[in-house]
């Protein structure tokens, strides 16, 4: 029994506050597991219609004993391995394809335990960085409720970027544990939580984190070098232990990081423009909205409470910690303004990592992260003072704050109100900030006032804090929220003709979540606006999308739509498509899988190449760019030009990383093949002999054949790739080493 006592007097510190958050997030989610009859629901967007498919492909690739480098089944196939959002190599991902491979099937409910997992990880973690800086237990609830409750997080989700970001608190852990011992063990906590942040599946939320987490580590070797009795050992051991925490980050990140690059400059994402990188919407009249609850716009209501603490932390309790956090806060803010200000601009004109993302609102994750921190030092900071005099200052200050709060708010409420009874937002966001000060002015008031009772007043204190951040924010989380996925129209796949080797469907969400990689049917569409689609792809699918009539091209057979993605149809198009059933549609004319053409066509560009194929029939044309890959080879083709017409050759197998395929050319010419060109790890032999690929029509694949009858073999390999995916796991097996081997050391 004394045994059993002493084990939960230590675990009790750690297990205690996990569970609080876990029966929170429970219960804050609780449209995920509801019995009440028509309110259940899942995370909706990406987590459907992206992560669930990737979970999916993943699990079914190794079932089949393959690696999931590359997905032939959505838009006319892509470098899976390459996308940072699939999570492959990210450790965490592991127990779920475990999961489901143990289970034999991948339930939308996954993704679900992954989303709340991280929303998990992300409060223990802004936890345990309060509780190791001494903060009293309610100012380490409050960080890890502040940092989640706020418009980030709950407007996003269903997003990736929470997985990144949820460690952001654990990189500042770990740098603030390295930085007052630098040893190899403290380095190998830094290489984890860093690593851990970068391979979660957001790369933007990765960069938010490091925008925490290194200043804040600046500054925290930097103080601790100050402190140190021998500040020359002392950097001494920083850079030695440096070295280690890089090679290991290094082990970690290095296969996705080098897939990702090599995708990048063939992506959407090559190119990116000042409206790209800047676009926000978020500016400088959303600022009142950090301290009024449901304000019309992106209602980003940090918390009366949370800013009230805050500038108690920074007035009365400053610190050089306090004040690197409220750096970073207003760092976050002006980077946010993106086009409403020239900050970030300005900054991905001096530093490229600024250019490379999207939406620049997201900059308030930064912002979010350090306002929660900062406002739960300054609630620590009244919990631990005793001067009175100061607690005098202190209760004045609150209640001029809060009567000016409410001056402010109430007229506001009075301004907006009307004599009706129809929604009055702007009144409602009003009277609800009025309620809000004078809420926490009391209960703050009355920590201060009453020190017999401080425990029960910040008790109260985080209760308030909770109930008030998530009624401001539950409407966008229930806009995160949508109807539980059930696919209803699988069965029809298996009545298409030809699907899926020799057509291939569109789906535009009439069978749903990505059906390609559920039913192993090659789909034109999928997740269609992948961030870092390929650029080939997307182009195609732009113009294939005006002009539907001519989706043939694409080896499309089959379109289905639903709802806000049906396509407009002109008289032409309709007249092209034979309306199966409501939604689905088959053509009249499609190319193809495999098709040999002796009508060989070099135009200037790939857009050029677009319009050259859409001007023939399908099925009869191969049309390069010059400067593409293969190029003077396919010209050499086209001098040979043939008048025999085109002949349909077959997609013998179609599996994950190869593609077979027969075809009896009747002349010298080109194979078209309608899966996606890509210039890497893609190796093709035709009878047994290294042939080269040539992109053709835009987004396809070409091979120059002689007459006859060929046997063509294409097969996707990485081994580059896969050599650097195995240094994650040993990556892991040295870190926990080097651990073990320290704490030995130590304790010698």
């Amino acid at each position: 029994m004394a045994r059993l006592r002493t084990v939960w007097q230590r675990a009790a510190p750690y297990v205690v506050p996990a569970a609080v958050y876990l029966v929170f997030l429970l219960l804050l989610f609780w449209r995920l597991w509801t019995p009440i009859d028509g309110a259940r629901r899942a995370f909706g967007w990406d987590a459907q219609w992206e992560y669930w498919g990737d979970l999916q492909f993943q699990v079914d690739a190794l079932r089949d004993g393959e690696l999931p480098l590359w997905n032939p089944f959505d838009r006319a196939g892509y470098p899976f391995h390459s996308d940072p959002q699939t999570g492959w190599l990210y450790p965490l991902n592991w127990p779920l394809v475990a999961a489901a491979l143990v289970a034999g099937a991948t339930p939308w409910w996954l993704i679900a335990i992954k989303v709340v997992a991280h929303f998990w990880i992300a409060c223990i973690g802004a936890y345990a960085f309060l509780r190791r800086h001494g903060a009293p237990r309610p100012a380490c609830y409050a960080a890890g409720f502040a940092f989640v409750l706020g418009y980030p997080h709950l407007h996003n989700a269903f997003s990736a970027l929470n997985w990144n970001i949820a460690w952001a608190p654990w990189m500042l852990i770990a740098v603030d544990e390295w930085a007052r011992r630098p040893t190899r063990a403290t380095a190998v906590l830094v290489a984890f939580a860093t690593g851990m942040a970068a391979l979660a599946g957001g790369p933007a939320a990765f960069w938010y984190a490091c925008l925490v987490a290194a200043p804040y580590g600046v500054w925290a070797v930097v103080r601790a070098a100050r402190a140190a009795d021998a500040p020359r050992a002392y950097w001494r051991r920083v850079g030695a232990t440096a070295a280690v925490a890089a090679g290991l980050f290094a082990m970690l990140v290095a296969a996705q990081a080098s897939a990702t690059a090599e995708l990048l400059g063939h992506s959407v994402r090559a190119a990116r423009d000042l409206d790209f990188v800047t676009f926000s919407t978020f500016g400088v009249d959303d600022l009142a909205a950090f301290l009024i609850p449901r304000m019309l716009g992106g209602n980003t209501y940090l918390g009366y409470a949370t800013i009230l603490w805050a500038g108690i932390a920074l007035a009365a309790f400053p610190s050089g910690r306090a004040l690197v956090l409220a750096g970073v806060a207003v760092a976050g803010v002006l980077l946010a303004f993106g086009s409403n200000g020239p900050f970030l601009a300005a900054g991905a004109s001096a530093v490229p990592a600024f250019g490379l993302f999207r939406r620049a609102h997201r900059y308030l994750y930064v912002t979010q992260l350090a306002v929660a921190l900062l406002g739960a030092e300054g609630l620590a900071a009244l919990l631990r003072c005793d001067d009175d005099r100061r607690r005098r200052r202190l209760r004045a200050a609150v209640l001029a704050a809060g009567g000016l709060g409410l001056a402010i708010f109430g007229v506001g409420a009075v301004v907006k109100w009307q004599p009706d009874l129809k929604a009055q937002p702007l009144r409602d966001a009003f009277a609800l900030a009025c309620a809000a000060v004078v809420t926490f002015t009391w209960i703050t008031h009355r920590m201060l006032g009453d020190p017999s009772r401080r425990g029960l007043y910040a008790t109260l204190a985080v209760v308030a804090l909770v109930a008030d951040l998530w009624f401001a924010h539950a409407g966008q989380l229930d806009k995160a929220m949508h109807p539980v996925p059930r696919p209803a129209r699988d069965a029809v796949l298996s009545t298409l003709d030809g699907v899926p080797l020799s057509a291939r469907i569109y789906d535009r969400e009439w069978f749903k979540f990505r059906p390609g990689i559920r039913r192993r049917v090659r789909d034109f569409g999928g997740y269609e606006d992948d961030p870092l689609a390929l650029r080939r792809y997307a182009r195609l699918r732009d113009r294939l999308q005006r002009e539907p009539r001519l989706l043939g091209h694409a080896n499309v057979r089959y379109l289905s739509e639903a709802g806000r993605k049906r396509l407009r149809k002109s008289a032409a198009d309709r007249a092209a498509l034979r309306e199966l059933q409501p939604g689905l549609y088959e053509l009249s004319d499609w190319a193809p899988a495999v098709y040999w053409t002796g009508d060989v066509q070099v135009v200037d560009d790939e857009a050029a190449a677009v319009d050259a194929l859409l001007a023939s029939p399908p099925g009869t044309r191969a049309v390069v760019a010059r400067g593409a890959a293969g190029a003077a080879l396919l010209a050499r083709a086209s001098e040979a030009r043939s008048a025999r017409p085109a002949v349909a050759g077959r997609l013998v197998t179609l599996e994950r990383n190869r593609v077979v395929a027969e075809v009896d050319a009747p002349d010298r010419g080109v194979v078209v093949i309608h899966e996606a060109y890509y210039p890497h790890h893609w190796r093709a032999t035709v009878d047994g002999q290294p042939a080269p690929i040539v992109p053709v029509n835009g987004l396809f694949r070409g091979i120059v054949v002689e007459p006859g009858a060929h046997r063509i073999e294409m097969a996707y390999r990485a081994p580059g790739y896969v050599a650097l995916a195995a240094l994650v796991p040993l990556a892991l097996v040295v870190g926990a080493a080097l651990v073990w081997t320290d704490r030995r050391r130590r304790r010698a």
